[in-house]
């Protein structure tokens, strides 16, 4: 079982609505040079509208809800994650909007100002910057995601070198715990012995808990990691 390191954090999220994105703009940007044809278009902004809702309702319901039971972490993490897609939406229409050949001088927007442009992209890059800034000085509240897929990654290779046991399935997720001045990395990772091993599981489970915990300490992930180890055995007439 292999997770992917993740290295761009939120930005997971920007980088497939640009993947997205892009194919529907081409379409829009050539209908606007009356190339694709008015039926075509119709559904093309059917799309992105589904996108656009796709990428935007769930962090604004988050942001509803846990306003609602008064969760304020959770909603500034929905806040944070709204105010990233809206970025990310609105640079990478900017641009795309322009290269396939919307600007202020086509005959469709005569009323267009040059400076509009310059100006809202700016203040789009200033405000990715901004909200970047914010995620990495705030770790790991805004990072969970990708930290808890990092440290899986890290567990599954832990289990490895390890050599006592194989890895069934492990479970990295960071906790809702009112544990003060604490944020809980748990992991529960499942494994089974290997044939030769002829260790107890008591010893197993507490040789592969010491060695998870110092590899994720070594990672400097700014948490506290804990860890829980299940050592399974198959069924007695499969061994």
């Amino acid at each position: 079982m292999k997770q992917r390191s993740s290295k761009s954090f939120r930005l997971d999220f920007i980088l497939n609505n640009l993947r997205l994105l892009t194919i529907i703009y081409e379409r829009i940007g050539l209908w606007a040079r009356g190339i694709v044809s008015d039926g075509s278009i119709k559904e093309i902004t059917g799309k992105v509208r589904m996108l656009v809702a796709a990428s935007l309702a769930p962090p604004a319901g988050i942001v509803g809800m846990a306003s609602a039971i008064g969760r304020w972490d959770m909603a500034i993490s929905g806040l944070f994650l709204l105010f990233l897609q809206l970025c990310g939406i609105n640079f990478s229409a900017a641009l795309l909007f322009r290269v396939f050949g919307l600007s202020p001088q086509a005959t469709r927007y005569q009323r267009g100002k040059k400076r509009v442009f310059t100006i809202a992209l700016t203040i789009t890059v200033i405000a990715l910057a901004g909200l970047l800034t914010w995620q990495f000085s705030h770790s790991p509240n805004l990072q969970r995601s990708s930290l808890a897929q990092r440290a899986n990654a890290q567990v599954q290779k832990t289990v490895e070198q390890v050599g006592l046991a194989k890895l069934v399935e492990s479970n990295v997720r960071f906790t809702r715990s009112n544990i003060e001045g604490q944020d809980t990395l748990l992991s529960v990772v499942y494994v089974q012995r290997q044939p030769q091993v002829t260790a107890s599981n008591e010893e197993i489970s507490s040789r592969l808990t010491q060695s998870i915990q110092a590899q994720l300490l070594k990672q400097d992930l700014n948490v506290t990691p804990l860890v829980d180890v299940k050592v399974l055995e198959p069924p007695a007439n499969k061994q």
